[in-house]
C-alpha cells in the first residue's frame, strides 16, 4: 500500500500512467494516475449508516 499525502509531492512516486494530449478548449493537458492506492476516510458523510471503523478502499487517483 503507498500512502500519498497532497502536502508532500514527493510521498507520491511515479504515476503508473502519464497522459500528454491537447484539448481543443484548454491546449495541453498533462493527465496522470495513480492505481490500486488505499484513500483513508475521513467524514462520515456518505457512511452516516455505517456502523464501526471507516473502511480503507482500494482505488486510482487521477491528477488532471
Amino acid at each position: 500500500m503507498r500512502k500519498i499525502r497532497r502536502t508532500r509531492p514527493s510521498t507520491s512516486g511515479e504515476p503508473d500512467i502519464t497522459i500528454e494530449i491537447t484539448t481543443r478548449l484548454y491546449r495541453p493537458a498533462l493527465v496522470r494516475a495513480w492505481d490500486r492506492l488505499h484513500p483513508k476516510l475521513t467524514s462520515r458523510t456518505a457512511w452516516a449508516g455505517h456502523a464501526g471503523a471507516l473502511p480503507i478502499m482500494e482505488g486510482t487517483v487521477i491528477l488532471l
